[in-house]
């Protein structure tokens, strides 16, 4: 008897020592200029032993921002050149674009709103009939033509395909005569119409159209008189944003985000100059509050900026380095120094905090001439005269980004093997990302959490490793209440301090939206709860994947009395069970803040539903009442007392569990007072269910000191 102890302990030991030897398995995929896209097999691991003469850790626990996505712009010139080759060609180069498992894994992609510089001529907007400041004219007549199609030969591959769109130039009749956006309010009130009237037409063709930025490049004037270029100061476009782009989203219920982009600069400008527009912006708390993101290429000093001081924006970089000869004498260098280029862009935007990245063109013709004759790079290049495509070094570059899914997070990586970037996938797979510029092989020994790898990495190389992980955690409303500020995207309104402490979501007006991912509704939930606080009250409509179509629930919100006196409203949703995105967009008629929103959490009571099966049965009010501070009894009014038949109230926790039941018995008059067991119910809040004959009627949200 006395040994059997040792003989246990003995046994976990050579277990847990079993289980960390336990090899893992990691895919490797490598492209050279010589040998693009190529499956290197999978390595086995070993224990990490500390090997760091050159080396690399992952670190998958240490997480960073959320991965939205990547993508290009769709241009006129890339669909002229793509129709200039065979359907099969066409198709292939959409797929090799567009496909999740066979090809780079395209998700979010932009397009301009009317001409942009690589425009079939003549250039145009949406209306240029001059003075249409009521829109009568707007028209996608010419978008039909190629822009649409080229979406929809996309959505082809990937359904799900995501689009937003930003103007190089409003219509030239809101122009002055040096090429500026006019500073009236009729032509502001004109202009922001324009957007929502193009997200609402764009919507309608069948695009998955979800944003706009207002203005490509407002810091870029060097082409003087070009029709394609317009220029804005961070002033005018707080204005624009804050006075008649938001609010024109608002008032016309747009499905739509608002981002402030696509800020500009190149590598001669200081970066004080750089961060000159954002900062005003957002310095303005109702402006910002509209901006969903932030859109910016080039160079990355703002992504570092907006991280730091607006940690709930998401950040995109709007347009990849195009390269290219600026006078047009020579081609775009479509070469592996350029794809090493934009590896060096990507890795920098990332790891600065960038949640989403655009290529620039993704399909052009050979040479890729803009109208104004610079040569630009391309992921896919057409010969029109050997109808031949040619993929170039920089799709194979991005394509080694295809693995990593919208809802990643980037996560840590260490060492002194520096040209890396790892994410984990929501399903646990560790992205890890490796370049070698040199020009000789590399052996790096790389730490994924513990277990080791130790290749030989080519010279001039683009290298994806993967391995099995943890799955992230999703956000689980049944177990805990959530807090408000924790959203993912917003529009219309900001974070502020709650006087119940922390943080809550506040400035909520009619048709205002918060949204949140990864959300784990498990088997089913049909109540809602909400603490909010304010003086005009409304409701909280709840949507999944998306703020527009039917609500699968409402919750109604009465005024609490004043911004720091908070309530828990309750509501009924049906339908809602699994993984999903979670919109909460809010309503209401009266003027200025609606209400202030400290948390929300849903519940699952014994599966009911809360709607009234059995009409004519509501609670109209509970009052408590109290023994010192602790309430003792509660007192019930009904509104029919002449219902007949057996009734049982119970309380139930938010996670639906029973707690107790209060009553059973008939109801003999329309008010109840039922006692309260302060043994056994502590305070806090409950959900109190009312049910006749068994049959499922109400749920009321009841708060207990």
């Amino acid at each position: 008897m006395g040994k059997r102890p040792a003989q246990v302990v003995f046994f976990v030991c050579i277990t847990l020592l079993l289980s960390t030897t336990r090899a893992a398995t990691v895919s490797w995929q490598s492209s050279t200029s010589g040998a693009p896209w190529v499956d290197k097999g999978t390595l086995q691991t070993t224990n990490w032993d500390n090997d760091q003469t050159s080396y690399i850790s992952v670190d998958e626990n240490t997480t960073y921002q959320e991965y939205d996505g990547h993508g290009g712009c769709f241009n006129e010139m890339g669909w002229d050149a793509l129709t200039r080759v065979s359907q099969k060609d066409r198709d292939s180069v959409m797929k090799m674009l567009f496909d999740s498992i066979s090809g780079c894994n395209f998700n979010l992609c932009r397009m301009p709103l009317g001409m942009s510089d690589y425009t079939i001529r003549p250039t145009y907007t949406l209306d240029e009939t001059s003075g249409d400041y009521a829109m009568d004219k707007f028209s996608l007549e010419r978008d039909r033509k190629y822009l649409i199609p080229y979406v929809k030969a996309a959505m082809a591959v990937r359904p799900s395909l995501k689009v937003w769109g930003s103007p190089w130039t409003p219509p030239l009749w809101m122009k002055t005569s040096d090429g500026a956006i006019k500073q009236d309010a009729q032509t502001f009130t004109a202009y922001a119409l324009y957007f929502a009237k193009a997200v609402k037409a764009y919507q309608q063709e069948g695009l998955r159209y979800f944003a706009v930025a207002p203005q490509n490049e407002p810091m870029w004037a060097s082409f003087s008189g070009a029709e394609w270029l317009c220029k804005w100061t961070g002033e005018q476009l707080t204005d624009f944003i804050k006075n008649y782009l938001g609010p024109r989203f608002r008032t016309d219920d747009i499905n739509g985000q608002i981002w402030l982009g696509t800020i500009n600069c190149d590598n001669t400008c200081e970066i004080s100059t750089y961060k000159r527009i954002p900062p005003i912006v957002f310095a303005d708390t109702v402006a910002t509050s509209y901006c969903t993101g932030l859109g910016i290429q080039y160079t990355p000093y703002s992504a570092t900026w907006c991280r730091t001081n607006y940690p709930d924006k998401h950040i995109m970089e709007t347009e990849t380095p195009c390269g290219g000869d600026l006078s047009g004498k020579t081609l775009a260098p479509n070469d592996w120094s350029y794809a090493e280029g934009n590896d060096d862009n990507m890795r920098d935007y990332y790891t600065r905090g960038a949640n989403s990245y655009m290529q620039w063109n993704i399909v052009l013709d050979r040479e890729g001439r803009s109208i104004g004759n610079w040569s630009q790079n391309a992921m896919v290049s057409i010969d029109t005269v050997l109808k031949k495509v040619t993929y170039n070094p920089q799709f194979y570059q991005v394509r080694h980004y295809s693995f990593i899914k919208a809802g990643a997070y980037r996560i840590a990586t260490s060492g002194n093997f520096t040209s890396v970037v790892a994410f984990r996938n929501v399903d646990g797979e560790n992205v890890l990302i490796v370049t070698n510029k040199g020009n000789s092989n590399a052996t790096v020994a790389i730490n994924f959490n513990g277990q080791k790898i130790k290749p030989t990495i080519p010279a001039h190389s683009f290298n994806t490793f993967r391995i099995a992980g943890k799955p992230i955690p999703p956000l689980s409303p049944l177990t805990s209440p959530v807090e408000a500020e924790k959203y993912s995207l917003q529009s219309g309104t900001y974070i502020k301090p709650c006087s119940e402490g922390g943080s809550g979501v506040s400035y909520i007006h009619n048709n205002d939206w918060v949204a949140y991912n990864n959300v784990d509704f498990a088997n089913g939930a049909n109540g809602f709860q909400a603490r909010v606080a304010g003086t005009v009250g409304g409701s909280i409509e709840i949507y999944l994947d998306s703020c527009s179509g039917t609500p699968v629930g409402t919750c109604a919100v009465a005024a609490t009395g004043g911004t720091t006196t908070w309530k828990t409203v309750s509501g009924a949703v049906n339908g809602v069970k699994g993984k999903h995105s979670l919109y909460l967009k809010f309503k209401g008629a009266g003027n200025g803040n609606l209400f202030d929103l400290n948390w929300f959490q849903f519940s699952n009571v014994d599966g009911i539903q809360v709607a009234g099966a059995v009409k004519g049965l509501s609670v109209n009010l509970i009052t408590t009442a109290f023994d010192g501070k602790n309430a003792r009894a509660l007192r019930l009014n009904f509104s029919r007392p002449d219902l007949h038949g057996n009734l049982n109230i119970s309380l139930f926790n938010l996670n639906g569990h029973q707690v107790t039941t209060l009553f059973k018995g008939q109801l003999s008059s329309s008010s109840l007072v039922v006692p309260l067991d302060r043994e056994v119910i502590r305070s806090g809040t409950y959900l109190m269910r009312v049910s006749l004959d068994k049959k499922n009627a109400l749920t009321k949200t009841v708060i207990l000191q």
